[in-house]
């Protein structure tokens, strides 16, 4: 699948969403999203940056993304796995993610 039609694909979902939401309060809306958690090698992980201005478009007052699991080296406090990391290690994620 293309950039292009996951992007579409991935709008269809979120127009559902913001309808489902409609009637509720943005500031009482939370959105969680898992990119890269799953427990298998990250080799066609598409990059965040093609679709974080997609996720922003929920309704939402705050974006939880839970980003990987920290056995697989990267070593990051997720919710699938509760690890510690280096602050470091935790900026080069975040700074990779952007």
């Amino acid at each position: 699948m293309s950039i292009a039609a996951y992007r579409k694909h991935v709008e269809m979902r979120i127009e559902a969403t913001n309808y489902a939401l409609r009637h509720i309060p943005e500031d009482r809306i939370r959105y969680h999203t898992c990119w890269g958690s799953w427990h298998t090698p990250h080799t066609t992980d598409l990059p965040f940056r093609h679709v974080i201005d997609l996720m922003l478009k929920v309704k939402a007052q705050a974006y939880s993304v839970e980003a990987l699991v920290g056995f697989q080296g990267r070593g990051c406090a997720d919710v699938v796995q509760p690890n510690c990391c280096h602050p470091f290690l935790l900026e080069a994620l975040l700074f990779s993610m952007a």
